[in-house]
């Protein structure tokens, strides 16, 4: 049986600061061909969330790390994903969970009670670029923020416990982008797109965006995308290449 251990690393940049993770293998038995022995940082995984279940692959070699099977029963469609708070969160069906992204683990998942089985959007108060080092504000200034089915949920990241709830106005039941600007968050649905006090859960000014129709909508700002969370990639990037540089020394 494979054993792994947890090495973490503490690495600062000028705007943020998050933590970084490799797994060494401790194998009593070669490991087969395709695996690349030595140490595996979490900046060579990439995760794929599909049908319910969520894979980490090896970028390099392709090599299955591990895999989960989400416990949803109902039509589970997409598995939205996004690396952050040194865990991987993941929304499918109307619920969120969040994982090990070392072991694939559930370290707590919320089935956030009356939101049906929508398409579930994620992110959070820390992310690349932010005017707060919310990091450096303590455990009780961190959460991620849940888009579904016309509401916003704000989640306690270290205990997936409900903060807030706020349904967006005059949006129906529809699907919500969101993305987080340093201080508020932004979100659009049916057409229209608003800022919301982060803390509270208040909506701090709205634009019904009148004559540009009722589709999904796409934000962004400089550094920041719903399409990609703005999550910080290219420093784990930076990350990884220094580390293959000092292991091929």
């Amino acid at each position: 049986m494979m054993r792994m251990r947890l090495l973490e690393f503490d690495i600062s940049f000028p705007n943020w600061k998050t933590d970084f993770f490799s797994l060494q293998k401790m194998d009593a038995a070669p490991p087969p061909a395709s695996v690349v022995v030595g140490t595996y940082c979490l900046s060579d995984y990439l995760f794929v969330g599909t049908n319910g279940y969520v894979a980490a692959v090896h970028q390099v070699t392709g090599e299955e790390l591990w895999r989960v099977s989400l416990p949803v029963t109902l039509a589970p469609g997409p598995a939205c994903t996004l690396l952050d708070f040194d865990q991987l969160f993941v929304g499918t069906a109307g619920r969120i969970f969040s994982l090990d992204p070392a072991t694939g683990r559930t370290l707590w998942h919320n089935d956030l009670e009356g939101l049906r089985y929508d398409i579930v959007a994620i992110t959070t108060n820390r992310r690349a670029g932010a005017k707060k080092k919310v990091a450096d504000e303590g455990a009780a200034a961190r959460l991620v923020f849940i888009g579904t089915y016309g509401y916003v949920v704000a989640l306690d990241v270290g205990t997936g416990q409900e903060r807030w709830r706020l349904s967006l106005p005059s949006t129906g039941y529809n699907l919500v982008t969101m993305i987080w600007d340093g201080d508020r968050l932004i979100v659009a649905s049916y057409g229209k797109v608003m800022a919301i006090d982060a803390a509270e859960g208040a909506i701090v000014w709205r634009n019904e965006l009148s004559g540009m129709g009722y589709h999904h909508s796409c934000l962004a700002m400089v550094g920041a995308s719903s399409n990609s969370g703005a999550d910080p990639l290219p420093h784990y990037a930076l990350m990884r290449d220094r580390q293959r540089a000092a292991a091929a020394r």
